[in-house]
């Protein structure tokens, strides 16, 4: 199994409502400024790449923008659909979209680089879509040590020993984290005037029980980690992580560090 088959197999089977317990409050958080980096507005031709459950589509739509979702999970896609049956929502291929040349006046990826065997052909086709003058725009996670969410449960899994287990080669989960690896990222693909700007913020997390069923269940990469671990293996990575996360007790939940890097330009 090659990486890409790899992320399309964790897509067709993890489960949606793990994902979205834990990920989709995150992610909406940073959809509007998303929106605005990249001017979607009334009228604005919006391509929603690795639309997942239509959280940025259906954002787009009810700012008067007309809107096509576009993600590879079929799964993905029928929530989707019967959420928003108002917006076309199709299957495909983040990096290549198969749609016509400047179709869009704008363009997002909302976290799916990181999913990307080939990221650099995924900036290549958002701008490829979009007219001259026409907005790109892309989410990324920042680094474990910004983006606590994700890195208590790595260094959690350090803590306790796990040994991760072989996965197809990809991309480095952090690399777009840097802003010059985001700006060539953007400019290689044909855009100007390229933006990176970085977001943090901090997000309830009701209980270690959440955090550990959002990743263990409905995620890719941290997913595999955990589940090739021993029964007794994910039971001390679950301490670890409760140990980790008491810093960040605030009354009845948890209070965790969020970063997100956030790339735009201009075609």
């Amino acid at each position: 199994m090659d990486f890409d088959a790899f992320e399309r197999d964790a897509w067709a089977t993890n489960d949606a409502a793990a994902y979205e317990q834990l990920f989709g409050p995150v992610t909406r958080y940073v959809i509007d400024a998303l929106l605005d980096a990249t001017c979607v507005g009334a009228g604005t031709r919006l391509l929603d790449v690795a639309t997942g459950p239509g959280y940025v589509a259906a954002r787009g739509a009810a700012r008067g923008a007309r809107v096509t979702g576009l993600d590879r999970s079929a799964q993905m896609l029928a929530i989707a659909r019967a959420r928003h049956p108002a917006i076309a929502f199709v299957e495909g291929d983040a990096e290549a979209l198969g749609l016509p040349d400047a179709t869009f006046d704008a363009a997002v990826a909302s976290f799916c680089l990181l999913h990307l065997e080939r990221p650099e052909r995924c900036a290549a086709e958002l701008a490829r879509v979009v007219v001259p003058g026409g907005r790109v725009g892309v989410t990324v996670w920042n680094t474990p040590d910004r983006a606590r969410l994700f890195g208590v449960v790595l260094e959690s899994a350090r803590a306790a020993g796990a040994i991760p287990p072989p996965l197809p080669p990809g991309p480095e989960f952090y690399r777009y984290a840097d802003d010059a690896e985001m700006q060539r990222l953007l400019a290689g693909g044909g855009l100007r005037d390229v933006t990176v700007q970085t977001i943090d913020w901090r997000t309830p997390i009701a209980s270690v029980d959440e955090l550990w069923h959002g990743f263990a269940a409905g995620t890719a990469r941290t997913r595999a980690l955990l589940m090739a671990q021993t029964p007794a293996m994910q039971a001390a990575i679950r301490d670890q992580l409760a140990l980790a996360l008491a810093p960040y007790r605030d009354g009845n939940a948890f209070m965790v560090p969020v970063s997100v890097k956030l790339g735009a330009g201009i075609r």
